[in-house]
């Protein structure tokens, strides 16, 4: 894989580089993708985006969509999305028949340790021999496929792959990411369903759950960001749930444990041991929900998804719930997360649907004794 990448490097040096995506600023991923070609001697002409433009991001100009076709009329040009949001700067851009190849990196590229997630061939290897087990255990084609696609995409850093796998995800389970249609009538259909949200963000998928008609109940949101969880707790009492959800100002890991907390992107965090000046408290799910019915248990907690699985087997083995864990974050999420459960629920179905363009991909296992709308 080091050697596809080595390829785009050498055409990217011949061309003037345009990278699509500086909306977030310099608070987002994008600023890892801008150090991951500035280290391999390539320097961006100019970035691009769709709605923060005529301005600077760093020290480069950015360009508006229309802006940047003139460019590629008159210049030689070749554009990297820097974006998450790939499949549609994609179509855009092949609409309007942009001359220039089209390239993505994915925002794990750099990873939060401090090195490029740019797997060698032996290391890449390892991952597909993993990844080829993960893939025969899936339950439906579409799960196959999509994953197929994902690794078509970090293979070639081309956008098809992430662009085609988008569009299966839409096609076969609409657009409500967690609460896909191959379960939702039965979350709708139940009476009550206590939810646990590792990752609650501000309450979007709260909210979401709402408008869905899913009736949350003996439910539990744990987000470690100050300005977050002060937002979520507001978003529940505006749902009128306060009786209905729990909210716990902590981090989930394998052990209880102190760490600190970096690479904040307007509210995305996540652990680290180095020093920082935020700080978070880390729990075992198993210790902070014993006793608790689970009915559903949706992990989003940037990386750190396997380790707080591994705090969670106690409870998830006792109550069987159906489980949306994200496998994005790092490179090897993708075959190592699926990979551990697969081996510690035999009893489950396991599907794999990707929601936007590079990332939001999601694993979802699903207890055999629930029918699986297909």
């Amino acid at each position: 894989m080091i050697i596809n990448f080595n390829n785009i490097i050498n055409d990217l040096a011949e061309k003037k580089v345009i990278c699509y995506g500086a909306r977030y600023g310099a608070d987002n991923y994008q600023y890892g993708s801008l150090s991951l070609l500035e280290q391999n001697g390539i320097k961006p002409y100019k970035f691009a985006d769709t709605y923060y433009y005529n301005a600077n991001f760093f020290s480069y100009e950015v360009l508006s969509p229309g802006a940047l076709l003139e460019l590629d009329r008159l210049e030689r040009i070749a554009v990297i999305i820097t974006s998450g949001f790939a499949h549609e700067i994609y179509e855009f851009l092949i609409t309007n028949k942009l001359r220039g190849e089209i390239y993505v990196l994915p925002e794990y590229t750099n990873d939060l340790q401090g090195f490029n997630i740019v797997l060698n061939n032996n290391r890449f290897k390892m991952f597909m021999n993993k990844m080829q087990k993960v893939i025969n255990n899936l339950y439906d084609d579409v799960s196959k496929d999509i994953v197929k696609n994902i690794i078509k995409g970090r293979e070639t850093f081309l956008p098809k792959g992430f662009v085609k796998a988008y569009k299966d995800t839409l096609k076969q389970s609409g657009k409500h990411q967690y609460f896909i249609n191959e379960i939702f009538h039965y979350l709708k259909n139940k009476k009550n369903i206590s939810f646990i949200d590792c990752g609650a963000f501000t309450g979007d998928t709260i909210q979401d759950a709402v408008e869905l008609g899913i009736k949350l109940t003996n439910s539990y949101c744990f987000e470690p960001d100050q300005g977050c969880f002060l937002q979520l707790k507001k978003k529940i009492h505006q749902l009128s749930l306060d009786d209905n959800i729990i909210t716990i100002q902590k981090g989930l890991w394998h052990k209880e444990q102190k760490l600190f907390l970096e690479n904040r992107y307007q509210g995305g965090s996540s652990v680290t041991n180095n020093l920082t000046d935020d700080s978070i408290e880390l729990v075992v799910l198993d210790n902070e929900l014993h006793g608790v019915q689970v009915d559903m248990l949706k992990m989003d907690i940037e990386g750190s998804e396997l380790n707080a699985l591994q705090g969670a087997m106690k409870i998830i083995i006792k109550n069987n719930p159906i489980l949306a864990i994200s496998i994005y974050h790092k490179f090897e999420d993708l075959a190592d997360i699926p990979f551990f459960l697969m081996e510690k629920l035999t009893d489950y179905h396991y599907l794999v649907r990707h929601h936007s363009g590079t990332k939001e991909t999601v694993l979802y296992c699903i207890p055999n004794t629930i029918k699986v709308d297909l």
